[in-house]
């Protein structure tokens, strides 16, 4: 990865592990996906490279009526994240991107999209979030966000590359987080296999700039090779 990427997943992480040693202390302070979504938006603002609000695209040609500037954030929920037909899109939980790349108003890139009224293109980090509390799910939940990333989402932000719509995104500036948060250890370790069993699939190659997060209130992973240790050498008494 190149800057600023680099400077913002390093953001992230620290971040995450702030909301599990959180969520140690307080273990039922994240009892919904929404609840997961809502505190790490907080404590992504609260990084000093991701905090504050900063002048967008259109910040120094367009002021509202009172004369304020549209600024914005680093962070934005549900932003939508292109396929290559330019119909429709993938919706992100989070998405980390560079302030004065955002067009805010009088949107001129990515015209022909279906967007939100704002439009980017630079830099940027998908960030998709799961929360697990249910055992039945557990098996479906701890691998669905990685897998969109993984078969959905990068193949279409590398054909929208080699089309050539973007001028500034390449694979080297964008990565991809699938974070997995658990209720309690039981979901964590079966979440933990199903998880590293999809990474393990040798005929499917892990991108480089994918990543995974794995916690519970009194455990975080982010190594895969980790994971897929764990999947090798399951109990599958669990």
């Amino acid at each position: 990865m190149n800057e600023p990427t680099i400077t913002w997943f390093s953001a992230t992480k620290n971040a995450i592990l702030k909301l599990q040693q959180e969520y140690s202390v307080n273990r039922g302070m994240i009892l919904t996906e929404g609840d997961l979504e809502c505190h790490l938006f907080s404590k992504l603002m609260q990084e000093d490279t991701l905090k504050g609000y900063h002048s967008s695209k259109n910040d120094s040609y367009w002021k509202t009526s009172n004369g304020s500037d549209y600024k914005t954030s680093y962070v934005h929920s549900q932003v939508t994240w292109f396929k290559p037909d330019k119909k429709s899109g993938f919706e992100v939980d989070l998405t980390i991107c560079k302030p004065e790349l955002l067009e805010v108003i009088n949107i001129e890139l990515f015209e022909e999209y279906t967007s939100k009224g704002f439009a980017y293109d630079g830099p940027c980090i998908a960030i998709e979030i799961k929360f697990i509390r249910d055992m039945q799910k557990a098996h479906q939940y701890g691998q669905e966000d990685f897998l969109k990333l993984r078969d959905k989402l990068i193949p279409a932000k590398i054909k929208n590359i080699r089309l050539e719509n973007y001028k500034l995104s390449n694979m080297d500036n964008t990565a991809f987080i699938s974070v997995v948060g658990c209720k309690n250890k039981d979901l964590f370790d079966k979440a933990k296999h199903y998880l590293g069993k999809h990474l393990f699939q040798k005929n499917k190659p892990l991108p480089n700039n994918l990543f995974t997060c794995l916690f519970y209130q009194d455990e975080i992973i982010w190594d895969q090779d980790e994971l897929i240790s764990a999947y090798n050498s399951y109990d599958t008494n669990l």
